[in-house]
């Protein structure tokens, strides 16, 4: 006769899980800052082009564009350029 075996995770798996599962939504929460922050920009360049006042942005909007794309990641930068085959 077989006997069935539970099979339970030990507190320090569970622990190390939560952690992980803890850096990565910390991860995605900085990417979302981070397109957030590029949307912004985008589209303040885009008010700009089309002659609309942005009324208390000093910066330039293509050099605060610039500065937001390079601050991201490289693979998040890669998965931008590939959601629009660039």
């Amino acid at each position: 006769m077989q006997t069935q075996r539970s099979i339970t995770a030990s507190p320090t798996c569970i622990s190390n899980e939560f952690l992980a599962l803890g850096e990565e939504l910390e991860m995605l929460a900085r990417e979302d800052a981070h397109l957030r922050k590029i949307a912004g920009a985008a589209a303040l360049l885009i008010f700009r082009l089309e002659g609309k006042s942005s009324p208390g942005i000093p910066e330039r909007p293509t050099a605060l564009l610039a500065r937001f794309v390079k601050e991201i990641p490289g693979d998040t930068l890669r998965e931008a350029l590939q959601s629009i085959k660039a």
